[in-house]
């Protein structure tokens, strides 16, 4: 009797194993926005502290060298590091993107 009753146990147990892998398996959530889409700062952290997000929550690694950045016009500036060309973009709307990873 309790051979039947093992059994029965290794046998549901089969189906559980073989139904969970089975399934479709999604996401616990989303993955979280990030603004500008090609950096490490969230669209949450932006949306509470603002432009000033870019100039307090900026990684170490973005700080390391002065970039030469290019306007939609043509114009190019210096800036100290990719997180004050992201803050003056925030703040003017001119939309700086990288040129080169030295001055102009």
């Amino acid at each position: 009797m309790e051979i039947y009753i093992m059994a029965g146990r290794c046998v549901a147990c089969l189906i559980l194993m073989i139904i969970s892998t089975s399934c479709n398996r999604q996401k616990y959530r989303k993955e979280i926005t990030k603004y500008p889409p090609d950096s490490l700062f969230w669209v949450t952290d932006f949306f509470v502290n603002g432009c000033k997000n870019f100039l307090d929550k900026c990684p170490a690694a973005y700080k390391t060298q002065h970039i030469c950045a290019q306007d939609y016009d043509g114009n190019y500036r210096d800036f100290a590091n990719y997180c004050f060309m992201q803050y003056e973009n925030c703040n003017t709307w001119r939309n700086w993107r990288v040129f080169k990873r030295e001055r102009c």
